[in-house]
C-alpha cells in the first residue's frame, strides 16, 4: 500500500493566497482602467512580500512531499540562511554602486522603512534559491547528469582561487562604460574563489561532484538560478 502524502500546511495556503493577491494588485496597478486606485500602497512591498509568500509555498510543498521542512523542523537553518543572505547581498549591493546592474523603484521615502524593506527582501534570496533547489532534487530532476571526471590538484585549486580573486576584484576597476556588462565575472569569481576551500575542508562541494563525474547538482543549481531569476 502506498503511503498517503502529507498534508499541505496552512502557511503554504496563506503564502499562495498572498502571491495571488499581490500579483493581482501589480496587474491592476498597470491597467489604465484601474489606475485611479492608489495601488502603490500595496505594490511598493511587492518584492519582500511576494518572495516570503513564495518561500512559504515551497517550504509547505516540501513538507507535503517529505514530511519535514525548514519551517517545521529546522528553523535555525532557515534563520542562518536569512542572515547570510542579507550579508552576502549587501556585498553585491556594494558592487552595484560601483558597476550599476540594477535599480529599485517605488521605494518608501522614509529611510528607516526603506532599509527595513531591504533587509526583509534580501533575507529571501538564499532561502528562496536553496528551497527551490531542494524541491527540484526531491523530484530527482537531472539527477543522472554525468560527465567525464575532473581531477583536482593543489595547483589547479590554487589557480581557481587566483582566477576567482581576479574576477572579483577587476570588474569594478574596468572602464565605466564596460562595468555593467561584467557581472558574469563577479558571480563566477566568488564561486571560483570559495569552492576550493569547501573542497579542501571536505564540505559539500561541486568540485568534488565533478571529481566523481556527477554534474546533477550543478545543473539543478543552474536551473534554480534560471527559475528564480525569471520569477524575480
Amino acid at each position: 500500500m502506498s503511503r498517503l502524502p502529507h498534508r499541505f500546511p496552512r502557511y503554504g495556503t496563506l503564502g499562495l493566497a498572498v502571491l495571488v493577491l499581490m500579483q493581482t494588485a501589480v496587474f491592476c496597478g498597470q491597467s489604465p482602467a484601474l489606475a485611479s486606485f492608489p495601488w502603490w500602497w500595496i505594490t511598493s512591498a511587492t518584492t519582500p512580500v511576494s518572495w516570503w509568500a513564495y518561500i512559504l509555498v515551497i517550504d509547505a510543498w516540501m513538507y507535503r512531499r517529505e514530511g519535514k521542512s525548514w519551517l517545521t523542523d529546522d528553523r535555525s537553518l532557515l534563520a542562518l540562511q536569512c542572515i547570510l543572505s542579507v550579508v552576502f547581498w549587501c556585498l553585491f549591493e556594494g558592487y552595484n554602486c560601483l558597476m550599476p546592474g540594477w535599480s529599485y523603484v517605488n521605494l518608501p521615502s522614509y529611510l528607516n522603512l526603506r532599509f527595513l524593506g531591504y533587509a526583509i527582501a534580501f533575507a529571501t534570496i538564499m532561502p528562496g534559491m536553496f528551497l527551490t533547489c531542494r524541491l527540484l532534487q526531491s523530484y530527482r530532476a537531472w539527477s543522472r547528469v554525468r560527465a567525464p571526471s575532473v581531477r583536482w590538484t593543489s595547483t589547479s585549486l590554487n589557480i581557481s582561487i587566483a582566477v576567482g580573486v581576479l574576477f572579483c576584484v577587476a570588474p569594478p576597476f574596468a572602464p565605466a562604460t564596460m562595468r555593467g556588462y561584467l557581472w558574469a565575472f563577479v558571480w563566477t569569481g566568488w564561486f571560483l574563489l570559495m569552492e576550493p576551500f569547501n573542497y579542501r575542508r571536505g564540505m559539500p562541494s561541486l568540485y568534488r561532484d565533478w571529481e566523481h563525474g556527477d554534474w546533477s547538482r550543478t545543473v539543478q543549481l543552474f536551473a534554480t538560478g534560471a527559475l528564480c531569476g525569471a520569477l524575480w
